[in-house]
C-alpha cells in the first residue's frame, strides 16, 4: 500500500495512511512532532523543562514551522506518492485551487515516458516496477 511497507489488505498503518495523506497529526511527548493548521511543531528535548511547562499550561516548541500554498502543495505531492494508489488529482487541484499539470509540468513527461500513471484521468501514481526509482520521479516532478 505504500513504497517502504507492506501489509495484508486491512491491515494498512492508519498512522502513516494518514502522514502519507498529508493530513494532520498529533504529537505527544518530549520531541515529539506534530502537524496542525499547517504549522509543524517539534516539542522541547529536555523531560523536565517539558513537563514543567505542563504543569504551567503552556507548551514551549524546540522547532516550529509554518507551511506555505506551495510548501503543503510540495508535501502532498512528495508524500501522496509514496502510496501505490497515488494522489487523487482532482482532490489535489481543488484542495490548492490550480491544476497540478499546470504547477508541475513534468507530470507529463514522465506520464509519456511511463514513470508515471495518470488512471481514469483521477488518480496519478508510480507503476509498481518503478518503485525502486520513485525519489528520482517524485525529484523530476519538484524541480
Amino acid at each position: 500500500y505504500e513504497i517502504s511497507n507492506y501489509s495484508q489488505r486491512g491491515y494498512e498503518c492508519l498512522y502513516n495512511l494518514n502522514t502519507w495523506n498529508n493530513n494532520h497529526y498529533l504529537g505527544i511527548g518530549t520531541s515529539a512532532s506534530y502537524y496542525i493548521d499547517n504549522k509543524r511543531y517539534t516539542n522541547i528535548k529536555n523531560t523536565d523543562k517539558y513537563f514543567n511547562c505542563l504543569d504551567n499550561n503552556y507548551i514551549e516548541h524546540f522547532e516550529e514551522e509554518v507551511l506555505n500554498k506551495y510548501d503543503l502543495m510540495y508535501e502532498e505531492i512528495m508524500l501522496g506518492l509514496r502510496k501505490t494508489c497515488g494522489i487523487n488529482i482532482i482532490q489535489f487541484n481543488n484542495k490548492y485551487d490550480c491544476d497540478i499539470f499546470n504547477k508541475y509540468p513534468n507530470i507529463n513527461f514522465l506520464i509519456n515516458n511511463n514513470l508515471l500513471i495518470l488512471d481514469d484521468k483521477k488518480n496519478l501514481f508510480i507503476p509498481n516496477n518503478k518503485l525502486y526509482i520513485s525519489n528520482t520521479i517524485i525529484n523530476k516532478i519538484l524541480s
